[in-house]
């Protein structure tokens, strides 16, 4: 307790600390030291902060001509790191998330309304709790400070021109601090018409005032006015006193604070929040004033709660209740950049250089649609997670790191795109028109390429595409293809309710003793008639067997043992092995002369070899006549070019044969000798366990070999590598 009250007031003290006051000439020497952070709208601010937090953006295809800069920004932190509600972000967001960002660095961010629109439960209120909570960390940082005018007025510079006046003020010598409310960037209290050649000679970086002068982005520091409390104020000193160095020794600079809970800098209106009527002041500060100037009119302190957000940003969060009244009145301050407070003392108008944001429902547009305010929103769509590998960010957020633990591997990500499936349009006609022959991915993909686009939209190009396919992927189709996607994700299943069918699916399967399989995700969906029909149709069916090949696919390449060492050494045992094989199936070990290895010669032995030689459609008897066959040749003329002519077995002629055949047959061959073997199918049972050692000393090796694999490669753990091969046994292979 005693060490966390420590650090709150050591937090405090900082905060305190960062706040002190800047002399005009003390900012204005930081200011040219670093131009770049120190003359920075509200939009280069957040151009910075987003910049700051995501780094550039991965292009996995550099190479690839027609790319069209679809690229993996990594957001996490930006919208995950310490937030108390993370936000994950699909790479279709996030791209046009900081293309929209980058735009608005250029100026074109002003005197528009960014209107984030999504249906309910798409993570709207999520997305900017994130980001408004990054953009407060990142002002925290050195490297985020935004400065403010705040004026120190001095009663002793008045005394000169007040003979024999003798106010509190004066006699005290107390200073009258006067801040901004509208947060003016302290270079805009040079007047307007000094201002340009005052910067030409006190930024000394070329590159920067070659920007400054040039860029839209900066177009603000020459043509902006300061607000009407900071012109009367510059007004009236200049009227009172003769040396314009005594009026800018009263000028300071203060970081600027941006305080969502107190309304500065950044203001959150929820639909409940009613409008504030009247203008706002300070008493205190006005009587000061007053006192100071001797003139109640010189210096009105009146200015509305716009101007607590103007250079921050102004949010509302749903176009609804008293913000409908809210976003009416923004129509016109955002169209001119003007607004105007009515107070009891007359009017005075503010100017606005705010970023304005809005959360909508799609069913709230009707209060935006008039066509005058059309052409001031930005509107960007924040639709349910297109991508599966953000929804499942999301369920290990919800439900813990270790989620994956409960699956096998491709399973967890296989539920979400069934999730994703119900939020995608059915059909791409622009997809089936790319691709021509849809049944040459069968295997792969489900009849409507929805596996297809879900990839397209990770960034991925599929490996299983062909060439002429991926040759006809222009950066056009990519383009029309990220375009539709913009589309979807506006109905179907919603964020929050796939997190219920989640913990649903999870409450009946979770404890179960085996891992979760795909068979048990496809049952809880086809089972529901809810959900089924929530589902594209026959998707769900589909998914499955591309799962089943993909998980098949993997087994193949963990038994495929493609090294020529070993399957030379395979042909050389089993021309040696031949000479020896019983009429009955019995253990007999033999040293092969060729290899110097053991050879335990059993009926599982020839069987394994010969069903990689001669596959599965050669029945038993037939492969018996064809050992025969060989082991005549073998000794006829395989072992007189051995011996009397001087040569390696592997320069024979039947090794030759022998090799190229069972090479080539090897791969597509690899199941063969599994199948209906039930020693290799209980061997996977009992690996591990004392049993396996009992079991045929090849077989065993089969089965560590694919254990390991699976392991390796494709990062099951052992007991899941155990379950899936199991599975593929029973399920895929027994059903060709």
């Amino acid at each position: 307790m005693v060490n966390e009250a420590r650090l709150s007031l050591e937090q405090t003290l900082q905060e305190k600390k960062s706040r002190e006051y800047l002399t005009f000439d003390n900012f204005l020497e930081r200011a040219n030291a670093q131009p770049w952070r120190s003359f920075r709208s509200i939009f280069q601010l957040i151009y910075d902060m987003i910049h700051h937090f995501v780094p550039q953006g991965i292009d996995e295809y550099p190479n690839d001509p027609e790319s069209i800069n679809f690229v993996n920004y990594d957001c996490k932190d930006l919208f995950v790191t310490g937030v108390n509600k993370p936000y994950f972000a699909d790479r279709i967001f996030s791209n046009r998330f900081i293309r929209l960002v980058d735009s608005s660095k250029q100026g074109a961010g002003q005197n528009r309304l960014y209107l984030f629109e999504g249906p309910p439960g798409s993570g709207k209120s999520t997305f900017l709790d994130a980001f408004l909570h990054s953009f407060n960390i990142y002002t925290r940082l050195d490297e985020g400070a935004t400065y403010e005018t705040v004026w120190r007025l001095d009663p002793e510079k008045f005394k000169k021109v007040r003979v024999g006046e003798n106010t509190n003020l004066i006699r005290n010598g107390q200073k009258i601090d006067v801040p901004c409310p509208s947060h003016d960037h302290p270079i805009l209290q040079i007047p307007k018409e000094y201002r340009e050649e005052f910067l030409q000679k006190l930024i000394k970086n070329n590159k920067f005032k070659r920007d400054l002068f040039t860029s839209k982005e900066y177009e603000w520091i020459l043509k902006e006015e300061p607000c009407t409390i900071c012109s009367s104020i510059y007004q009236s000193l200049a009227d009172r006193l003769d040396d314009s160095k005594d009026i800018f020794n009263m000028l300071y600079a203060r970081r600027m604070w941006f305080d969502r809970r107190k309304g500065e800098g950044i203001s959150v209106y929820s639909p409940g929040d009613k409008p504030l009527k009247n203008a706002i002041g300070n008493r205190q500060i006005q009587e000061d004033i007053n006192e100071l100037l001797r003139d109640s009119n010189a210096v009105k302190y009146v200015h509305s709660e716009l101007a607590k957000t103007n250079h921050g940003i102004y949010v509302i969060m749903d176009v609804k209740g008293h913000n409908v009244e809210r976003i009416k009145k923004l129509h016109g301050v955002i169209s001119d950049g003007v607004h105007k407070v009515n107070s009891d003392s007359g009017s005075i108008e503010e100017n606005i250089n705010t970023c304005f944001i809005g959360l909508i429902n799609p069913e709230d547009k009707k209060h935006i649609e008039s066509d005058s305010f059309k052409d001031r929103i930005i509107k960007v769509e924040i639709p349910y997670e297109r991508e599966y590998n953000a929804e499942v960010n999301i369920y290990h957020d919800q439900f813990g790191v270790d989620l994956e633990n409960y699956f096998l591997p491709g399973v967890l990500e296989n539920f979400a795109k069934l999730v994703v499936s119900s939020r995608l349009d059915q059909e791409s006609n622009l997809v089936l028109s790319w691709i021509d022959d849809h049944e040459e991915y069968y295997n792969f993909c489900d009849k409507n390429m929805l596996l297809l686009r879900m990839e397209l939209y990770t960034g991925k190009i599929p490996p299983w595409l062909s060439v002429k396919d991926r040759n006809n992927f222009t950066a056009e189709i990519r383009k029309a293809i990220i375009g539709e996607a913009n589309n979807e994700g506006f109905s179907g299943i919603s964020g929050r309710r796939s997190i219920e069918i989640l913990g649903d699916f999870l409450s009946k399967y979770k404890d179960a003793k085996k891992l979760i399989n795909m068979n048990m995700v496809h049952n809880f969906f086809s089972k529901n008639d809810e959900l089924r029909r929530e589902l594209p149709n026959k998707f769900n069916k589909e998914l499955l067997s591309s799962y089943d090949y993909n998980i098949l696919e993997q087994m193949k390449e963990a038994l495929y043992e493609e090294n020529e060492e070993r399957v030379s050494n395979d042909i050389k045992n089993y021309l040696h092995a031949i000479n020896f094989y019983p009429k009955k199936t019995i253990r007999r070990e033999e040293v092969c002369p060729h290899t110097q290895e053991i050879i335990e010669i059993t009926g599982d032995f020839f069987d394994r070899f010969e069903l990689l030689l001669y596959g599965k459609k050669i029945d038993k008897k037939e492969r018996m006549k064809m050992r025969t066959v060989t082991q005549k040749e073998y000794v006829s003329k395989t072992i007189p070019e051995i011996h009397f002519d001087g040569k390696n077995i592997t320069e024979t002629e039947q090794y030759k044969d022998l090799y190229q055949q069972y090479l080539h047959n090897i791969q597509e061959n690899v199941f063969d000798p599994f199948l209906g073997n039930d020693n290799f199918r209980n061997a996977i049972r009992e690996y591990d366990t004392e049993k396996f050692a009992s079991y045929d000393k090849r077989i065993q090796e089969d089965v560590t070999r694919l254990i390991n694999r699976l392991q390796e490669k494709f990062h099951y753990n052992e007991e899941g590598a155990r379950q899936v091969s199991i599975y593929v046994l029973d399920h895929i292979i027994s059903e060709e």
